[in-house]
């Protein structure tokens, strides 16, 4: 298993792993379900409450929405290199892969991504998690830093810098507080960066 998360309650989960299969398991019947496959390891799985259905990314550079019901893909599409790790919000699916590839979708639409970006940071992209306002996400690398991205291109929202320490140990942002950062510096075209204590995310 490379991935899992919790269905629309938590007597259901979904998974993904290298043997390429994306399943459902049902602890109230202890049942398991294959829901379909990739060609290659499945690295990230997530569930898209507006939707009512699994979203997958694999290392063979597809993403999959799969109808958990009827147990098939109901739409897919390609990314530029491997998907390492992916997140959802309420309409936007924000998909991470190699060579810091970092693709935005809107969840109506997997045919064209409605955002391509480069990671502001220079390492390797390690785990992408959506704001709870559904506003942006907060991206770490192996290098141990997060960058705080917007959704919005204008510029006013790209500088936008994190909460204080202060407001964040009051519970005013759980994205930080669950990469553990603290405020450290700005990438060149101005977006906060976060250097972590700990580069264990959940």
């Amino acid at each position: 298993m490379l991935d899992c998360c919790w269905g629309v309650d938590q007597n259901r989960c979904f998974s993904g792993g290298i043997d390429r299969v994306v399943k459902t398991y049902d602890f109230g019947s202890s049942t398991e379900t294959v829901l379909g496959e990739h060609e290659k390891g499945v690295k990230a799985v997530c569930w898209q409450k507006e939707l009512g259905a699994v979203v997958s990314g694999g290392w063979d550079k597809q993403i999959k929405v799969w109808d958990a019901r009827a147990a098939k893909c109901t739409a897919s599409s390609e990314v530029p290199d491997k998907v390492f790790t992916m997140a959802v919000t309420s309409n936007r699916i924000v998909v991470g892969t190699a060579n810091r590839h970092v693709w935005v979708y809107d969840v109506r639409n997997l045919k064209e991504p409605e955002q391509k970006r480069e990671s502001s940071l220079k390492f390797q992209t390690r785990c992408i998690r959506a704001y709870p306002d559904g506003s942006g996400y907060a991206l770490s690398s192996i290098e141990g830093r997060v960058a705080m991205e917007y959704f919005d291109p204008a510029p006013e929202f790209q500088s936008r810098s994190p909460p204080p320490p202060a407001a964040r140990r009051h519970g005013a942002d759980p994205v930080l507080l669950s990469f553990g950062g603290c405020p450290s510096s700005s990438s060149p075209r101005g977006v906060p960066i976060i250097q972590l204590r700990s580069v264990s995310v959940i």
